[in-house]
């Protein structure tokens, strides 16, 4: 395995911590990796059960542009939490702004 491919694994890994700090940091970390797992997995948080999480989530799929996130973003949308919607929504346009580019 390379150190990147090891780098990986341990932010995936950590997305199960029960610690929501934890995943929360790893949420960061992962937003550089051009890599499916990684996207997959910021995906998945989306529906975390900690709101700094999804929020969090929601923030580096907007920085990696992941076009395949808007349909979990939208479902996000509808989140009671209003700093998630707001987070959900930014995404998504940063997202769709990036593909008018």
């Amino acid at each position: 395995m390379t150190d990147v491919h090891n780098t990986l694994e341990r932010w995936l890994n950590d997305l199960k911590d029960n610690n929501p700090t934890v995943r929360s940091f790893a949420t960061y970390s992962l937003r550089k990796f051009d890599d499916p797992a990684a996207t997959q997995a910021l995906i998945d948080l989306l529906q975390d059960h900690n709101l700094t999480v999804i929020r969090n989530a929601a923030k580096a799929l907007a920085y990696k542009k992941a076009q395949e996130a808007v349909p979990a973003l939208e479902k996000a949308m509808s989140a009671p939490d209003p700093y998630v919607r707001s987070a959900a929504r930014d995404a998504i346009q940063k997202i769709r702004a990036a593909q008018n580019v």
